[in-house]
């Protein structure tokens, strides 16, 4: 008989005690925001011990991915919602720059969720086993929003960001694409620039987006994006400036 104390006791003794509900055979893990859309959909991937895939409606997005020793392995497709830049590769814990990316998709896609279900079917085969992903405990690990407040308004557009530059307190914390230009106006321009900020504006810690045009050469633009002390300098597709400006006013 099983210790009565351990964590396998208390999870078949909650899992004997729920009641499930289920929508269009899917069970419902999270329904207006009980529990959290995001602690809901983590719990199922922590739940998982052999490989499967998990099928996740998060009101009318679906999102399929791997899942095996508790851990995300990939993110297989996502259909209904913005596409993500991960979709399709094995996921690696020891790759700072993934593990801040499917925080910040995963945190944007549960947000305000009204429900979220899931179905448990067999494993997509996908990479090799020896490629573990990446753990739940990982996952949760970005629990101040404000760390990952600034690439979450990039996510709705993330396939015109072509490089980013993310710096926190001054050091830079992740990079993804060509960054040596976007590094080389992060030292050279930013701190002139925000010290005439301070000068001018009343409250120079306050959101601002700036936008260099032909900053990288000719119809090349960049961008600067700022809280605080979080900044993000990010190269983008010039045609799609409008749909930028307006993913950093709604978020």
């Amino acid at each position: 008989m099983p210790d009565k104390h351990s964590p396998l006791f208390a999870k078949l003794t909650a899992l004997a005690a729920e009641n499930p509900t289920f929508r269009d055979g899917a069970r419902v893990i999270s329904d207006h925001g009980k529990p959290p859309p995001l602690v809901a959909l983590l719990a199922e991937i922590d739940n998982t011990v052999l490989e499967r895939t998990l099928v996740f409606r998060v009101d009318n997005a679906v999102l399929r991915v791997a899942a095996a020793g508790r851990r995300l392995r990939s993110v297989i497709d996502i259909t209904g919602a913005p596409d993500n830049a991960l979709a399709g590769q094995m996921l690696s814990q020891d790759n700072p720059d993934m593990v801040n990316g499917i925080c910040a998709f995963l945190a944007q896609l549960c947000k305000n969720a009204a429900q979220v279900t899931v179905q448990i079917m067999p494993a997509t085969p996908i990479g090799s086993p020896s490629q573990a992903g990446i753990s739940v405990k990982t996952l949760e690990a970005p629990a101040d929003p404000a760390t990952n407040a600034l690439p979450d308004f990039l996510i709705p557009v993330a396939d015109a960001v072509t490089a980013t530059v993310q710096i926190v307190g001054g050091d830079i914390t992740a990079t993804s694409g060509q960054t040596a230009a976007l590094e080389q106006i992060w030292r050279d321009q930013f701190d002139a620039f925000h010290n005439r900020q301070k000068a001018i504006f009343p409250q120079p810690d306050a959101p601002m987006l700036v936008c260099l045009d032909h900053a990288l050469g000719q119809d090349k633009p960049a961008a600067i994006a700022s809280i605080g002390n979080q900044v993000i300098v990010f190269a983008h597709d010039p045609a799609r400036i409008g749909d930028i400006m307006t993913a950093w006013h709604s978020s």
